[in-house]
């Protein structure tokens, strides 16, 4: 499974949930990466949960540029940490 994101949505008066599968476009033409959907998408599909691929054509560039940011901040390394702490 490669479900990205798993959404608890308001829709009304419901509660629903949305499974979502980040992807490159250029990636959308890989034979085994197809195969990998189509589990994911039989899986999701069997608990009754709407699935979908979201690729970046779809996200604003503000959205991408954040998640790049807090990316980038998970992964900081100690001595980095260290720089910054410093810094204050």
């Amino acid at each position: 499974m490669t479900t990205d994101c798993f959404l608890t949505m308001r829709e009304g008066t419901s509660i629903v949930y949305k499974a979502r599968t980040l992807k490159l476009e250029k990636d959308l033409n890989d034979e085994r990466i197809i195969e990998k959907f189509e589990i994911e998408r039989a899986y999701w599909e069997q608990q009754g949960i709407e699935w979908a691929i979201v690729t970046e054509k779809e996200l604003p560039t503000a959205f991408l540029n954040n998640l790049k940011f807090l990316r980038d901040a998970y992964f900081i390394n100690a001595e980095e940490s260290l720089t910054l702490l410093m810094e204050e």
